[in-house]
């Protein structure tokens, strides 16, 4: 894994960060530019938005894929590659003590659950708010089986469980929104999917937003599972609070919220709260 700074234009191409662990050792084995070594084929790397972590899922060589996470601010770790595959001996010849490695926090054989698996597609933990049960979930998937997998801290241990196959897609690619919200594209189908809490979508609450000018009112309208709803809220794009509406929503088919005076002509976010935490939000524009 490299790290550049490419901010740096002083000869127009990049710079080394100082902090990189061989920028100034002077070895002809090492190139200035490596921020973290012992990697066979990461696909793919992100970073945990909340923590700094990056999380790497490594395609392995013949038998076992793997999940590594590190620091953001932690360079010159060695992740094993080609002495280990995995938790597993593959090549020792001129390999460094073990001590010295850095072990996946994961990882699944390529016979795991019955299911052939063959190369491990790299996603990103949860960090939206639609969904509070998958939050700090890390979301990944294989290749060849067509099944997602999660990896759920429990008790200060990683634990990993895969869904059914989701066949003809070949995961290759996971995205993540501006919310926080996840996605998946398969490049055998072309199509891009976004996950879920099964549960919860089948239990969020539909709702339209629009601005109603000549009564000078933003009307949300709901559709489904009112009942389900806690609260509503009213952003600026800015994010600054402008209305804040807590009431029995049980039987309301709409809410009706004024804007003659906190309101000027602008975009707003309409954000609903439910019960169980989920959040939801869209756009109105006020002209």
């Amino acid at each position: 894994m490299l790290r550049i700074d490419v901010n740096d234009d002083s000869n127009n191409s990049y710079s080394i960060p100082n902090g990189n662990p061989f920028a100034n050792d002077n070895n002809s084995r090492t190139h200035e530019t490596i921020w973290a070594y012992g990697l066979r084929n990461p696909w793919k790397f992100s970073f945990d938005k909340e923590t700094g972590e990056i999380w790497i899922a490594d395609v392995g060589q013949n038998l076992y894929e793997e999940i590594n996470v590190a620091l953001g601010i932690t360079g010159g770790i060695n992740y094993g590659w080609r002495c280990y595959e995995g938790n597993h001996q593959y090549n020792l010849d001129d390999c460094p003590e073990k001590r010295t490695l850095t072990f996946p926090i994961a990882e699944y054989s390529h016979s795991n659950n019955g299911n052939f698996k063959c190369s491990v597609t790299g996603g990103y933990r949860y960090r939206g708010t639609k969904y509070p049960k998958f939050k700090g979930v890390y979301f990944f998937a294989d290749y060849c089986s067509d099944e997602i997998g999660y990896l759920e801290e429990k008790n200060g241990k990683w634990e990993m469980n895969f869904t059914q196959p989701f066949k003809g897609n070949n995961w290759s690619t996971f995205g993540e929104g501006y919310r926080g919200e996840l996605y998946l594209a398969g490049i055998a189908t072309g199509k891009v999917f976004k996950i879920v809490d099964k549960e919860a979508f089948n239990n969020q609450v539909e709702f339209n937003v629009f601005y109603m000018k000549d009564k000078e009112l933003i009307q949300v309208e709901f559709l489904k599972n009112q009942n389900l709803l806690k609260e509503v809220k009213v952003f600026s794009v800015t994010g600054k609070l402008i209305d804040h509406i807590k009431q029995a929503f049980s039987s309301a088919s709409a809410l009706s919220i004024e804007t003659s005076n906190n309101y000027k002509k602008g975009v707003y976010i309409v954000q609903i709260i439910l019960k169980n935490g989920q959040k939801e939000s869209k756009r109105v524009v006020i002209d």
